[in-house]
């Protein structure tokens, strides 16, 4: 993107720091004319003083923060930090914890995780979703320890040479664990931001991307730079909340540019109106929020961040066969090693809007009947992917000979035990799950009439209701 440099320039008495901290220098974003957009000197020393004492009293007591605290092996704390980070994307801190301490049993060091396999990987990773994190994590421990004797780098500029780690991740490592002074910008961040500044740009421009990033490079604090990006982030998931934040409880509302419009007096007349609006509004300052598009006033700090309307989620349908033998093996297929769903095993499964047809699918891996039964419906949602899947059982002989498909790496025959604990997709085990209930509604009634049969004849107590493998019974 393009800057404008202006030297000396100062707002309301305060000049502008640039991110060297050595000049007053100011960066302007190219259409920028509003100098609420930017921290004075002032407000950054508020900002790090109140915050990181407010970070002081309320941060989670977290796995991967006492480690970065305590842990005096740099490599070691580099390492735990970077898996945090990791699996923290696109997850809630809830949920990552579990997943996080038994991924620090079984790989505790770079050197465990590079000598473990993808399968070992996606093992511990199951049901935490998008597994090419866990996949680019074995790849970055494989790299560090053949490339980079074994030691994570220090540097953001050297760690973002690792495969999965972006600018965040650097940045995010690079301060927490080794104290480089960098600012982060992940969603929480950039929430605090745009409303501390009054951005109202689209936040997946990458003008405004940038002006961000600088703003959190530009308060990051000297002595603490871990702690506070860590401090911001907590904000954001704690107090500055996308919806009904929590302003009455935030330590550094006093510098909040979108909590100070919200109180401002409604004008009593037009002219008024106007002039109020003109003091945060510049028609062509292209980070204030659009003029077709302007502040709501019932909606408070909330009009804060603007993103376009997400792209409405693609629908794909497919046919799914849950094909097994007597002998209670059900047939699963490996994913390609790139793209949707990586690595994974699956059902064998074909997009119905494709022009090959499912029964011509079935006989391309060797199931010559099309004696399939439809068990119902699973819905599955991606992000930007709504999956909807019609779920067929196929039996077929123990000595049937299946074909794999020249898209799939492997071909396995697996019990329902292994099924449960292999590296299968969420939407995969859903279907499984609505094979089950089928055959299950399916054989109930006839299980009822026995057991009331049985209870007749014996006076005794009833059976448990059976497993679903006693329904595998040899012809």
């Amino acid at each position: 993107m393009g800057w404008n440099c202006i030297e000396d320039i100062s707002y309301g008495g305060e000049a502008r720091l640039s991110g060297t901290m050595t000049r007053k220098t100011v960066k302007i974003a190219k259409g920028c004319t509003h100098e609420l957009h930017y921290f004075s000197t002032e407000e950054i020393n508020i900002f790090q003083t109140c915050l990181l004492a407010w970070y002081s009293k309320n941060k989670r007591r977290l796995p991967w923060r006492e480690i970065a605290e305590v842990e005096e092996d740099e490599n070691k704390r580099g390492y735990c930090v970077w898996v945090s980070e990791i699996m923290l994307q696109q997850t809630q801190v809830a949920t990552v914890i579990s997943y996080y301490n038994r991924w620090m049993e079984k790989f505790p060091t770079v050197k465990t995780l590079s000598q473990g396999t993808l399968e070992d990987v996606h093992k511990l990773w199951a049901g935490l979703g998008y597994y090419s994190r866990g996949t680019r994590l074995l790849e970055g421990a494989k790299k560090i320890e053949d490339q980079m004797n074994g030691q994570v780098p220090q540097s953001s500029s050297e760690l973002i040479k690792i495969p999965g780690i972006g600018r965040y991740t650097a940045c995010a490592v690079a301060s927490i664990a080794y104290g480089e002074r960098k600012g982060v910008v992940d969603g929480n961040v950039l929430r605090v931001m745009t409303r501390l500044r009054l951005i109202g740009s689209d936040v997946t421009n990458q003008e405004t991307v940038e002006h961000i990033w600088s703003l959190a490079d530009q308060v990051v604090d000297q002595d603490r730079p871990g702690d506070f990006n860590q401090a911001v982030m907590e904000l954001g998931a704690a107090v500055c909340l996308p919806r009904n934040p929590l302003c009455a409880a935030c330590p550094i509302s006093s510098i909040c540019k979108a909590f100070e419009r919200t109180r401002i007096p409604k004008p009593k007349n037009k002219n008024r109106k106007e002039k109020a609006s003109s003091l945060y509004d510049i028609e062509d300052c292209h980070l204030c929020l659009p003029k077709e598009n302007p502040f709501v006033t019932a909606d408070g700090v909330q009009n804060y961040p603007r993103k376009k309307k997400k792209t409405a989620a693609r629908e794909q349908k497919y046919f799914v066969y849950i094909v097994h033998k007597k002998e209670k093996e059900f047939l699963v297929f490996q994913r390609p090693s790139e793209g949707l769903f990586a690595n994974l095993w699956e059902f064998p499964c074909i997009e119905a809007d494709e022009e090959m047809k499912d029964s011509i699918f079935l006989e391309t891996i060797g199931i010559k009947t099309s004696a399939a039964i439809k068990c119902g419906e699973t819905f599955h949602k991606l992000s930007h992917i709504n999956q909807y899947y019609i779920v067929n059982e196929l039996k077929v002989d123990g000595d049937s000979q299946i074909l794999l498909p020249s898209t799939h790496q492997k071909m396995e025959w697996l019990t329902e035990e292994k099924i449960k604990s292999s590296v299968a997709s969420t939407a995969m085990k859903k279907i499984f799950q609505e094979w089950k209930n089928k055959l299950e509604k399916t054989v109930k009634p006839e299980i009822r009439r026995k057991r009331k049969a049985d209870s007749k004849i014996s006076g005794g107590d009833m059976k448990r209701q059976p497993s679903i493998n006693s329904f595998f019974k040899a012809e």
